[in-house]
């Protein structure tokens, strides 16, 4: 099931899985208050969380209250922004450009801060880079949502993760663990791919 609301079969063969093979690949790091941050490359959404250090380091966070309002209206604000431009800007590297070098820049992010205020945006509000990005149109009709729309299979039947449907009824779940270790590295990872049933 898809956006359309009709069921196709085959989104993944037995013959795709057989010859992809993975590959490694340098992570996208940013450095922010004394930590180095390493994300995927633009092909997935890791980058957002570095772009979001990179706006948030404009702000004097330290006497903020974590759990406090300021704090998460500043949190979501930079969010908004950061998931804004991924929206516009980021595809598989080895099929188009992506410039993530300017999307983790200390002057673009600067501008892009300017649009931080204390009221909150509804907008979706993506930056503008020269000779990269497209217009996003937003989709705002009521067309047929179902299993398989959105994130990866929720649409409007879901309740927020892909295996949990409306009446909290689980077929599977998401995979995720964090690790720390004696020198103070770690790392926190979803390698979810349950969703994949949907493709059978």
């Amino acid at each position: 099931m898809d956006t359309s609301g009709q069921k196709h079969r085959g989104v993944l063969a037995a013959d795709d899985m057989a010859r992809w093979t993975p590959h490694i690949e340098a992570p996208l790091t940013y450095d922010y208050r004394g930590y180095t941050v390493c994300k995927t490359g633009p092909w997935g959404q890791g980058p957002v969380t570095l772009q979001q250090l990179a706006l948030l380091k404009g702000f004097d966070l330290d006497g903020l209250d974590p759990t406090g309002p300021d704090f998460i209206h500043l949190t979501v604000e930079c969010s908004k922004l950061a998931y804004a431009d991924r929206e516009v800007f980021y595809g598989d590297p080895d099929f188009v450009d992506v410039p993530m070098a300017t999307l983790l820049s200390d002057a673009y992010n600067a501008e892009r801060r300017k649009l931080v205020t204390d009221q909150a945006s509804l907008e979706q509000r993506p930056g503008s880079i020269a000779g990269f990005g497209a217009v996003v149109k937003l989709r705002r009709d009521a067309g047929p949502l179902a299993a398989g729309a959105g994130e990866p299979t929720v649409g409007r039947l879901g309740a927020g993760e892909p295996t949990v449907g409306r009446t909290g009824n689980t077929r599977g779940d998401t995979v995720h663990f964090d690790i720390i270790d004696q020198a103070g590295n770690m790392i926190s990872s979803t390698p979810s791919g349950g969703w994949l049933q949907s493709s059978r």
